[in-house]
């Protein structure tokens, strides 16, 4: 009896085994098989070496992946400051190479990072000397069924140095974030203002940060208009993190 017990007792296991391996081995069971990424191409065009000899601001650690040949699910990267220098902002272009119907085809999209976006928080801080800042995508580009994604370029287009000659003056990225600025100081004064008619008091302005919407008076650009959006969503952060008092710090200073 004993031996009959003891064989039982292994057949058993061994088909509990057998179930888990298919539940957890994705080749076993189809039903389970997660979405394949692919890693995509990304070239980089790095700026001209400086007088040191070394790259000012260098592109490194750059992968894209895929899920589909016709979708980019993200592009990352990290951005070195290697100048000497403090750095105020950067701008970066993201071309997206692709073939659809055998012909191939480009979009440009700018990426962008402002360290004197929010001059009035204390988060506020340049972009030092031999530091580095990680870059993400906003988001997932489908490019629609049929086309297929060949590669990523990346190139550094803008950059603004704290105390020194900018490198890209006059380029679509510094224009963007001049844009950016522009729209956010519009919308900052406006609340300035609000906030000022209500006595110093949140009251009313409370409510405008929790809109998504913007006065016509202001005539905002598209590009200002996402600046605006961008000191909206940080004042709001501020408010349900550091409280109401960080707000009115930011609303009473004069600029």
């Amino acid at each position: 009896m004993r031996p009959k017990l003891l064989i039982s007792a292994v057949i058993v296991m061994a088909a509990i085994s057998v179930a888990l391996a298919w539940r957890i081995d994705p080749k076993a069971n189809p039903t389970v098989q997660e979405a394949t990424q692919r890693e995509v191409k990304v070239l980089v065009k790095q700026l001209e070496t400086g007088p040191n000899g070394g790259v000012p601001v260098e592109i490194i650690q750059a992968t894209a992946t895929s899920s589909a040949p016709s979708v980019l699910d993200d592009v990352t990267y990290v951005l070195k400051n290697n100048s000497g220098k403090p750095i105020s902002a950067v701008a970066v272009t993201k071309r997206v190479l692709y073939r659809e119907n055998g012909k191939l085809y480009g979009t440009l999209r700018h990426s962008m990072v402002d360290f004197s976006f929010f001059p009035d928080m204390a988060e506020a801080k340049p972009f030092m000397p031999s530091s580095e800042i990680p870059m993400e995508a906003s988001g997932p580009m489908n490019f629609g069924e049929g086309t297929i994604i060949e590669s990523v370029k990346l190139k550094i287009e803008y950059v603004q140095y704290v105390g020194a000659a900018p490198y890209g003056a006059g380029t679509e990225g510094e224009q963007r974030i001049n844009s950016h600025r522009n729209g956010a100081k519009k919308y900052r004064e406006y609340l300035a203002k609000t906030f000022s008619e209500a006595g110093q008091s949140l009251v009313t302005v409370i409510p405008l940060l929790e809109e998504q919407s913007y006065p016509e008076e202001l005539k905002l650009s598209p590009d200002e208009n996402l600046g605006a959006d961008q000191y909206r969503r940080y004042l709001l952060k501020t408010l349900r993190t550091k409280g109401a008092v960080e707000v009115e710090k930011a609303l009473k200073l004069k600029r």
